[in-house]
């Protein structure tokens, strides 16, 4: 039965049809296709790096593996996330994280694996021998990048839909923003937010308020709650997907041989990261 509601949410979608839609989980557009899983993303990421880090080992270098924090925040801005233009959509998470921090925060907070200079030497090929043994000739993140067939190619899980002008989806939506339909919607969505107290926002998005670390205030709180209320009564996220749906099929119908081309060759890349993780190497 959920294949059969993908289905049909995502052909109201693609043809322009407003869906209400409550939940950003609801929401469901034609590029999704070509997106891996969040979940396949960590897996590529994860295996790289123990593919670094094997290789680290034979020159005597101890990497310390990253975070789960930092492998999550990774995928998840992998590629454009919803939330970059939807801003916060949930009640219970506005309540209780008001607009969260920026995710390159976390990142940056949470890269504990990045190694000393010296060490990216090796890393990155830029010396031909270390501790008397020969460095790959385009270093261990090489070394890993054949392993997982990226070699050759342009296309990766993080880049499925980069077809060298940017992504896909972001293109879509640069088209989206500018249709009347969501003119028209985030007009309503500035009049509701100045109707309780917050003026001139424009249009949802990212609003950090506060630095990683830093206690949330009541004011955030409050200002996200309206913000997410608004949007409810608007429906926005149904207008929202229904706009940008009707572009990315616009492109999906114009690139689509070169998509089918790139998810395969992402498929092989996911299939050899998982056989990696599930070995060990």
């Amino acid at each position: 039965m959920t294949g059969c509601a993908d289905s049909e949410a995502m052909k109201g979608e693609s043809s322009g049809e407003v869906r209400s839609i409550s939940s950003i989980d609801e929401i469901r557009l034609p590029l999704d296709a070509y997106q891996p899983e969040h979940q396949k993303i960590v897996t590529f990421l994860r295996a790289q790096e123990l593919l670094e880090r094997d290789c680290l080992k034979r020159f005597g270098i101890n990497r310390v593996p990253r975070s789960d924090a930092y492998y999550e925040t990774l995928a998840a801005s992998a590629s454009p996330s919803l939330s970059l233009w939807l801003g916060v959509t949930s009640e219970e998470l506005a309540g209780r994280d008001g607009y969260g921090v920026d995710p390159v925060e976390v990142l940056v907070q949470e890269d504990s694996g990045a190694p000393p200079a010296e060490q990216r030497d090796v890393l990155e090929g830029r010396i031909a021998e270390y501790s008397g043994q020969p460095v790959p000739e385009r270093g261990c993140t090489g070394e890993a990048v054949d392993r997982l067939g990226l070699t050759g190619t342009s296309v990766a899980p993080t880049s499925v839909d980069n077809l060298g002008e940017g992504s896909l989806r972001t293109l879509a939506n640069t088209s989206a923003r500018s249709d009347p339909q969501m003119e028209k919607l985030n007009k309503a969505w500035n009049d509701c937010m100045n109707e309780a107290g917050y003026e001139d926002l424009r249009a949802p998005g990212p609003r950090y308020q506060r630095s990683l670390g830093e206690s949330i205030s009541t004011k955030e709180q409050q200002m996200a709650l309206a913000d997410v209320k608004c949007k409810n009564k608007l429906n926005y996220m149904g207008v929202w997907s229904a706009v940008q749906g009707r572009y990315e099929q616009q492109l999906v119908d114009k690139n689509f041989e070169v998509l089918e081309q790139r998810k395969k060759v992402v498929d092989d890349q996911i299939r050899r990261a998982t056989q990696i993780l599930g070995t060990g190497s």
